[in-house]
């Protein structure tokens, strides 16, 4: 018999949603820099080693486009909504991400870019 305490099964049933969706990504490198507002960022809370890490960026670019960028092993560097922002690209690493964090397009955004975030002036 399973008990459900203060909203776990719920949390439980979108991580694995969340999963889920993930497993989804088609990760595509970036062909060049580009420059777009921030939507959503997260970063982790584990440092890269045992694990692999990235943070998640989402971002609306000048053209109009809603993209995920991952940021490996960031910690450091937060960005508030409404940033405008810089990505260069970074090449797809060749090992799986271990963790990255839930964002809302989770399951709508399935390209997912890997990048270096900075903001701009």
């Amino acid at each position: 018999m399973t008990i459900c305490l203060t909203g776990t099964c719920q949390f439980d049933k979108q991580y694995n949603d969340a999963s889920e969706c993930q497993k989804k990504w088609i990760y595509k490198k970036l062909s060049k820099q580009i420059t777009g507002t921030i939507i959503y960022h997260k970063t982790v809370s584990v440092h890269c080693g045992i694990f692999s890490t990235a943070a998640v960026g989402i971002i609306l670019t000048q053209q109009g486009d809603t993209l995920r960028v991952l940021e490996l092993c960031n910690l450091d560097k937060k960005f508030a909504v409404g940033s405008i922002i810089k990505v260069e690209p970074a090449d797809i690493p060749g090992f799986r991400i271990d963790i990255v964090p839930y964002d809302p397009k989770v399951c709508n955004l399935i390209n997912t870019y890997f990048g270096s975030l900075t903001k701009t002036k």
